[in-house]
């Protein structure tokens, strides 16, 4: 049994139905590939920045605990030792929390065994030296280069965490930016293709209308004409076209009916009378089958126009809708550009960052050099006040012979009675100026002693400056390595997103298309509109023709 044709306001309905669900599938699919690359990119970038982060901010970390470390075995007499250690115990904690977020972020499985390596070696290292600070358990005491290794193995592990992180996000970026553009350009070449194929069997299903119409209405007009020896169109489908074309059949065999039957007319007026009954009721039979199918299609093209009127709305909707996605990825565009310009900015921060790092190890340098001079200038300067003091040893010892020879010189004087009285009173002044230098040369001593206890603290506080001038250069050399890595990444961030915006505009170039494909299909609904239009003109002109050969019927 043959399928049943669907009739014409079913297929034009079909079409539009057809090419709406394609302009929005492509809608949604076009809107919904930018957001994943979008949103792709982005976490790729976030994890990536967290990662850098964290392995930054844990090296850094690493170094503090180390420079306490040190600072706390470097104390002569540690009194308490739980005093010193919660700092150390944060910078610990801090370097571990920094390499869990790293691992809780990792995006390769190499990530992952860095962290456990860098964290059984700084475990390693934390042990022993809580073992050192402690001093309690000297048996299990680690060698000095055994803290070292185990410092410095931490910290490559660290550092290569940092590496790692940094080629794995730049390559999960590039291969996010290229699987999207990939996708990108298959969604719009099947959009492309998708709203093509629609506008193609809509103008055919419309032409093939117009045309088996146009057939047809020829064939009524040469009936209503009376030209009954004419090719009549042939049709089996059952939709209006087909059922039109099955009452021309009819039409023509009344037509020849009628004929026959007026010739029959001039031998036999009974059989004259009941071939008009039965032409009347014939007539009426066509005119009521015939009126209802030119009404169908009469229907069938207004619902033609307005399916096509519908359809130019759904394109001009569509149109919009393309337009707007299109401003949105220009915004995104053009806010992944401020992104860059942001990225650019924080680099030439980093490396104003880093010429100052530079110039306080330089301005360090110095101040270390001018404290090594000054502890040599104090150093000479305790070396005079000691030779002072011996000045003044030999001043004291001068002036207890001289305070000896007066007393003599005044023994001398009272044994030579009233003669020697002028030699008293010169012996007594002697003495007097003996004494007065012996009190003068003891404050003298004491002077000294507290210039040389000044002096030896000096020195000891100049040695500390000294060494702690080292170890901020030290630590200022790290901070600048750290610095210039911050500044490699952020460059390469930079790059990888300027990827991402060039991407946009690819995004952004090829809605252009889709609207260029979009326009063809409303020229498309334009013709389909033209091609409604001229079925309803030719069913009216049947209408016209029908009811004028009807009339003649009746009339004759």
């Amino acid at each position: 049994m043959k399928r049943p044709d669907m009739s014409i306001r079913i297929k034009f309905q079909l079409i539009i139905a057809m090419m709406s669900l394609v302009g929005i599938a492509a809608m949604a699919v076009v809107a919904g590939i930018a957001w994943t690359s979008i949103a792709k990119t982005e976490a790729v970038l976030t994890k990536s920045l967290l990662s850098e982060q964290n392995a930054a901010f844990a090296l850094q970390r690493l170094s503090d605990a180390q420079g306490l470390s040190q600072d706390i075995l470097a104390m002569t007499q540690l009194r308490d030792p739980d005093t010193y250690l919660p700092d150390f115990d944060s910078a610990v904690a801090d370097v571990k929390a920094g390499m869990e977020t790293v691992a809780y972020f990792a995006i390769s499985g190499e990530i992952q065994s860095e962290v456990d390596a860098a964290l059984i070696a700084l475990g390693k290292w934390e042990t022993a030296t809580r073992i050192a600070i402690s001093g309690e358990d000297t048996v299990t005491l680690p060698a000095p280069h055994l803290l070292e290794s185990w410092r410095s193995k931490a910290r490559q592990h660290v550092a290569a965490i940092s590496s790692i992180v940094k080629s794995a996000a730049r390559n999960q970026a590039r291969e996010a930016t290229r699987q999207s553009s990939f996708i990108m350009a298959v969604a719009v070449s099947l959009l492309g293709a998708a709203l093509l194929a629609a506008s193609a069997i809509g103008i055919f299903i419309a032409r093939r209308t117009t045309s088996a119409m146009g057939a047809t209405i020829n064939a009524m007009t040469a009936l209503a004409d009376n030209q009954l020896e004419i090719d009549l169109p042939q049709s089996d489908k059952t939709d209006e076209v087909g059922q039109m074309t099955r009452a021309i059949h009819i039409f023509h065999d009344n037509a020849l009916e009628r004929r026959r039957l007026q010739e029959e007319q001039k031998t036999e007026v009974e059989t004259r009378k009941k071939g008009e009954a039965a032409l009347r009721e014939l007539v009426n039979s066509f005119e009521t089958i015939i009126g209802s199918v030119v009404s169908e299609i009469h229907n069938a093209a207004g619902t033609m126009s307005d399916t096509a009127d519908h359809l130019s709305g759904n394109t001009e909707d569509t149109r919009q809708k393309a337009g707007m996605v299109r401003t949105t990825s220009d915004n995104t565009s053009t806010r992944m550009q401020s992104v860059v310009e942001a990225a650019d900015k924080l680099t030439v921060e980093i490396d104003q960052i880093g010429s100052a790092v530079v110039r306080a190890s330089e301005v360090v340098n110095r101040a270390s050099d001018r404290a090594s001079r000054t502890n040599t200038d104090v150093a000479e300067l305790a070396q005079a006040a000691q030779r002072i003091g011996e000045v003044v040893t030999l001043i004291q010892d001068i002036a207890e012979q001289t305070n000896l020879l007066a007393l003599n010189a005044t023994i001398e004087a009272a044994r030579a009675g009233e003669a020697g009285k002028g030699f008293a009173v010169v012996a007594s002044e002697v003495k007097a100026l003996a004494n007065q230098t012996a009190r003068a040369t003891e404050e003298i001593s004491r002077n000294i002693a507290r210039v040389q206890s000044s002096t030896t603290e000096a020195v000891e506080a100049i040695g500390e400056i000294t060494s702690t001038m080292t170890e901020i250069h030290e630590v200022t050399d790290n901070i600048s390595t750290s610095i210039t890595s911050q500044t490699t990444a952020t460059r390469d961030i930079s790059h990888t997103i300027r990827d991402a915006a060039d991407e946009t505009r690819d995004v952004s170039q090829n809605l252009t298309c889709i609207s260029g494909a979009i326009d063809e299909t409303a020229q498309a609904a334009g013709q389909v509109q033209s091609a409604s239009h001229s079925l309803k003109a030719q069913a009216d002109v049947l209408k016209e023709k029908v009811t004028s050969f009807l009339n003649d019927v009746a009339a004759a």
